[in-house]
């Protein structure tokens, strides 16, 4: 992939080539840092929460299990932090996707920004010969 990158860049004129860096991947840092400056920030940080919130009440489950004195008890607190945990599971599966998607999507403009350039060099290209 870094050899057909190469061969792009070196086609592309400078400013062309610090344009198409913006396109570049980026670190599972980077992906997370920006999905929260995107339009769905909102959601992002609603995610968060309530995986942060079932995080604390499934915490609160265990700690409800080992104090329990009746099986009922413990079977409810343990159904409890199954849910907790399927939630987290849940949220945490949305998210990878969230990032998933961002990333074809920087790959599409990527992509788009790339036949942009070609369109434009081929419209030039054209219009020299006619004149």
């Amino acid at each position: 992939m870094q050899d057909i990158d190469q061969l792009i860049k070196q086609v592309l004129t400078e400013e062309e080539a610090q344009d198409l860096e913006q396109f570049d991947e980026q670190s599972i840092l980077e992906q997370v840092a920006e999905s929260f400056k995107g339009r769905s920030r909102t959601l992002v940080f609603f995610a968060i929460g309530d995986m942060l919130l079932l995080l604390v009440l499934g915490i609160v489950a265990v700690v409800k299990i080992f104090h329990a004195e009746a099986q009922r008890e413990m079977i409810f607190w343990a159904s409890f932090l199954v849910f907790a945990l399927l939630g987290i599971g849940l949220i945490k599966i949305w998210y990878w996707m969230e990032l998933n998607k961002n990333a074809i999507l920087r790959k599409v403009k990527r992509l788009e920004y790339l036949v942009a350039i070609l369109a434009r060099r081929m419209t030039a290209k054209d219009s020299g010969k006619k004149a």
